[in-house]
This record gives structure tokens, sequence and C-alpha cells, in this order.
């Protein structure tokens, strides 16, 4: 889990304790049939426009059961008035209600854009300063303090930038423990209305601070990309802000909230003249109110994507997600390449899907090529001019992959088949060992030589195929 921040209590800074993890946007999934999330209630608009046209819907039945059985109204003569009626006004709703859904849906996919953008670039700009630091051994400490201060201030600037345009109850989001900052720099910024402002301009002196210590090393063009990548962020973020602090217009607003109160009294009339049955007078009411309401509802859900419902951006999951990658770009496996050893089969480019496996692939490899190595050993390997090698030179080569094979894996005995005299050293138990001292001293010739070439007589039973040795022959070569 990311660290909270412990001393802001102690200093008023603007940072955290961890916030809902339910503030989290609704993740769903359409099915094969794209019919079952059709049914979730958690999220939906249609609870409250179930509710507005329900009651419409009760009360054109009941209104239109009195006026045929207790009025007795002819519906014929008002039909096609009504109907011309009708058309035009829900044409000019239906345009209000669309105009403002699509103003709504702009709004919340710039706004989650923008807030990915300031996190990028602010991101870049840190992994950037991180990369850049000298390597020199003697400055590793002043490094090291360089890295943590500026983790810590870019924890607190996105927190800042998420506070500007979040409008939640809690704003109390998570940052990297900003303990070890001095406590009168963090009561000024506490002072500030503006707190981006004044962690932008702490940042960018580090930065020119440590150029000139040489903390720094990258050279100044490539050091105008860090202080470059930080204006972008902050000009997204002021972007962001507009769609925060400016709210739909208010005399669309209201001007489509009064149409809608309109046809909510309008609709039982207007369906008792073109209707005469009363239950299919009921149904239309319902359609017609459940839709624009509905529609009118999810505008409203859309205009302000930094809130507190259940469809606005997870901004505290935002927050979070940030502190991490700062924490992974600290880790010292994070900060350095990995190592390469290349292969002549690496000039085949092989494509191969990307499992949990692959870690594990390089030692597999690694083990194939030292099967490989003992293969052609023990087969007899030829010189340029294509003699077999001495028994002299075949030991030489075994001595070399011995020693290759012990300091690769002191946990298995790759020792097995090879003409090493040390063997039991290793024992039969799993735990690990230091490696043993291999022997150098070169065996008589003659223990390099086959039965045959001893002197030794092969003797072969009948059952046995011709080329067949006996036991005690090939304990013999194993010897």
């Amino acid at each position: 889990p990311c660290m909270l921040a412990g001393s802001c209590e102690k200093s008023n800074a603007c940072i955290s304790h961890a916030a809902p993890s339910d503030r989290a946007m609704i993740d769903y999934h359409i099915g094969k049939w794209g019919v079952k999330f059709s049914f979730q209630l958690r999220g939906s608009v249609f609870p409250k426009s179930i509710l507005v046209a329900g009651s419409n819907a009760i009360f054109t039945a009941g209104m239109h059961y009195a006026l045929t059985r207790f009025a007795d109204m002819d519906q014929s003569s008002n039909k096609s008035n009504a109907v011309h009626l009708w058309t035009a006004f829900n044409f000019v709703l239906g345009f209000l209600i669309i105009f403002r859904t699509q103003q709504a849906y702009s709004k919340f996919w710039e706004g989650g854009t923008l807030l990915q953008q300031v996190r990028g670039e602010w991101f870049n700009a840190t992994s950037s300063s991180v990369a850049f630091c000298s390597s020199d051994p003697e400055k590793r400490g002043e490094v090291e303090e360089f890295q943590h201060l500026l983790v810590r201030l870019m924890s607190m600037l996105y927190c800042a930038a998420l506070q500007q345009v979040a409008r939640m109850k809690d704003e109390q989001f998570d940052i990297i423990d900003n303990f070890g900052i001095d406590d009168d720099k963090l009561a000024y910024l506490e002072s500030k209305e503006d707190k981006c402002e004044v962690l932008l301009q702490w940042i960018q002196r580090l930065l020119c601070d440590n150029i000139k210590k040489d903390i720094l090393t990258a050279s100044p063009p490539i050091m105008s990309r860090i202080f470059h990548e930080l204006s972008r962020g902050i000009v997204n973020l002021q972007n962001a802000r507009k769609i925060a602090e400016f709210v739909f217009p208010f005399p669309y607003a209201q001007m489509i909230s009064v149409l809608l109160m309109v046809q909510w009294f309008c609709v039982p009339f207007i369906t008792f003249s073109i209707v005469e049955s009363w239950w299919l007078a009921s149904g239309m009411a319902f359609l017609s109110v459940l839709t624009f309401w509905s529609i009118n509802f999810i505008a409203m859900e859309l205009e302000m994507p930094y809130g507190d419902d259940l469809n606005d951006l997870p901004i505290a999951n935002m927050m979070k997600d940030f502190n991490c990658s700062l924490r992974t770009l600290m880790e010292q496996s994070c900060q350095l390449p990995p190592s390469f050893e290349f292969l002549p089969e690496h000039r085949e480019l092989t494509v191969r899907p990307w499992t949990a496996e692959i870690s594990g692939r390089n030692s597999l490899r690694q083990g194939r090529k030292l099967e490989r190595s003992s293969t052609k050993i023990g087969a007899g390997l030829t010189d340029q001019s294509g003699a077999s090698l001495t028994s002299h030179n075949r030991w030489q080569a075994a001595i070399r992959l011995s020693k290759v094979r012990v300091l690769s894996d002191s946990k298995q005995d790759v020792h097995a088949g090879l003409p090493c005299r040390d063997q039991a050293h290793l024992g039969q138990d799993s735990k690990p060992r230091s490696p043993p001292e291999l022997n150098t001293t070169p065996p008589p010739t003659s223990a390099w030589k086959s039965p045959r070439e001893r002197g030794e007589r092969v003797e072969r039973t009948a059952t046995q195929p011709r080329g067949a040795i006996t036991t005690a022959a090939k304990a013999s070569l194993r010897d």
C-alpha cells in the first residue's frame, strides 16, 4: 500500500489520509448478449426517471378515466390539433436535451483526458529527472536525497492539482509521506490558495540547484525537456479547471427544466386527446416522460466529471496510481537497465507470447547452452584440420565446462557425466554449498582410452548385438 501523509496534521499541509474505495468508477461488462447489465440499478438513472414517469402514468390513467366516465368529452374533434401541438413541443424539448447531453459527454471525456495528460507529463518529467542523475559513487548520497525530495514534491503537486478540480465532500487524497520537509515551508504552502503554483516553483528551483551541483548531468538542451513537460502539465491543469468551474449555462438549464415540468403536466391531456383507451394512454405517458427525463438525468450526471457520483471519474484512485508509479520509479531495479547476453539465435527475432514463465526462460536457455556444450565434448570435437581432439584437450574442455556449471547453479548437481574427481563434495541434500575445488591435475592418458585401447578384452554374449559391451566395460568407461 502507498504510504500516507504522516506529517500532514502536524504541518497543516494540503495532504491526506486514505480515501474510501467506493469512489471508483462503475466497471461493468456487457456480456455476450448485452442484456444482463441492463438490470443493474447501481449508478443507473432509471430509479429516478421511473419515479417521475410512474407518477405521471398514474395521474394520466386517473384523469383519463374521470374525463371519459363523468365529463363525457368528445376526443375525436381535438385529435388533429393535439398531434401537431405534441410534435412541435417534443421537437423543441428534444433538441435542447440532446444539445445538453452532447456538451456533457464532451466535458466528461475531455475532463478525463486532461487529467491523464497532466499525470503523463509530470511523471515523465520526474522519470527524466531521475534518469539524468549522476552515477558518480561519491555523489550517491546527494543523488538519493534529491530524488526522494523530488518524488514527494511531485506527489504533493498532483494532489493539489486534483484538489483544485475536484468537487467532492472529502478531498483528502493520499500522497507519499512528506515527513522531513521543512515545516515552515509546508505552513507557507497551506496559506496559499493556489498550491500548484508554489509547488511547481519549488520543483523548478530544485532542478536548477541540482544542475549547478552536477547532480543532474544531462546537457542543457535535454534538461529543457523536463521544464517543458512541467509547463505543459500546468497548462492542461488549467484546461481541466475550466471544466470544473464553468458549468452548463444557466438559461439553457433553466429552460430545459421548465419544459420538462410543463411536459409532465401536459402529457395526460395530450394522451387523452389522442388515445381512447385509458391503459394505452397511461403507457404512452410513461414512455414519453421516462425517455426525456432519463436523457436529462444522464446529462446532469456527466456535466461534472470530478464529483462524488458513481459515474464520475475515479479521482482518488488516480492519485493512488500516481503514488504507486512514483514509488516504483524509486526502486533500484527500475532505475538500472537489465543486462543482456547476446546469442546467435537472437538474430532471428523470434516472437512469442509474454507469459509468467518468460522470466525463467533465461535460466532454461543457459541450461540448454551448457547441455549442448557437454554433448559436443562427450561426442568428441574436431579441430580445424578435421582430426579428432586428443584426450588431453578433451580433459581441458571438460574442466572449463565444470567451472561454468559450478558457478551457474549451486543447488543442483550438474557435474554428472563429467570427469571431475570431486563430486562427493556436493552431497545429496538440497542445501546450497560453496563450489568445490576442481581437480585440475590431468588424469593418465589410459583413463581416457576405451577398454579395447587399454588392451582389455570385451566379452560379448550370444544375446548381445554386435557392438554391445558388458556392464564391467561400461563401468570402466564411466570411470
